[in-house]
């Protein structure tokens, strides 16, 4: 069965997100994004995003981009961070989580969560997460928004420059997605 899915990389434009040593959220997001449309275009199933390049699109027009497209799910990709100075001896937080806010986005994560378990590799997985985050509640369609690492933590940092782990983090979210929708 083809599906119609919506990748919504987060931030972007004026909203850099996360940033570490010059590598930011926004960039990270948009690579994953771009690099899971080929997988499920081949896969036969039909691909809208958010954004295609460095742009900012408000919250509420990525939910109604996904809406107006009639997509099938929802995915908002992003990178985490925390709040503390990263310095020598300094615990760095690390590990991806999925956030939901509807029910119906819980097939969705469930699904993805396998995929987010094994594809960073000393990451653990921080659990599924409820939150009323606009892209979540304002798409009519099962979503889910995942945090595939921590941007400021140099070792994951350092993984997601990588387009080689970007494309492995890509093939496992594509993964997810074909699961939840099957």
């Amino acid at each position: 069965m083809r599906h119609h899915f919506c990748i919504d990389p987060g931030h972007g434009g004026r909203d850099s997100g996360a940033v570490y040593r010059g590598l930011a959220e926004a960039w990270i997001a948009l690579r994953v994004a771009i690099l899971m449309r080929p997988l499920l275009l081949d896969l036969g199933h039909t691909v809208t995003l958010t954004r295609e390049n460095d742009v900012y699109v408000p919250l509420v027009q990525r939910a109604k981009t996904a809406n107006k497209a009639g997509a099938h799910g929802f995915l908002s990709v992003h990178c985490n961070a925390d709040q503390d100075d990263d310095g020598p001896g300094t615990s760095e937080a690390r590990g991806s989580e999925i956030w939901v806010a509807k029910n119906s986005g819980l097939q969705i994560a469930d699904a993805l969560r396998p995929a987010l378990e094994t594809r960073l590799l000393g990451e653990h997985f921080r659990g599924i997460k409820q939150a009323p985050f606009t892209v979540l509640t304002h798409t009519a369609m099962p979503a889910a928004l995942v945090e595939i690492g921590f941007i400021d933590c140099s070792d994951t940092a350092r993984r997601l420059s990588d387009m080689n782990v970007l494309s492995d983090v890509a093939e496992g979210l594509v993964t997810g997605l074909i699961k939840a929708a099957s």
